[in-house]
């Protein structure tokens, strides 16, 4: 499913998932150390109307 982040107070980085089966989780922007964040995600299923 899609996923996206929110930046929020205090330096710290919301990651959310477009699937309500996921909560979302929070990462502090410190804990990266310098690096950069990366979202990765895979379809493993989709549907299209004819």
């Amino acid at each position: 499913m899609p996923k996206g982040y929110e930046m929020l107070p205090n330096g710290i980085i919301r990651i959310k998932s477009d699937n309500s089966m996921y909560d979302p989780w929070e990462i502090k922007k410190s804990q990266l150390d310098g690096e950069e964040l990366t979202l990765i995600g895979r379809v493993v299923w989709a549907e299209q109307k004819m």
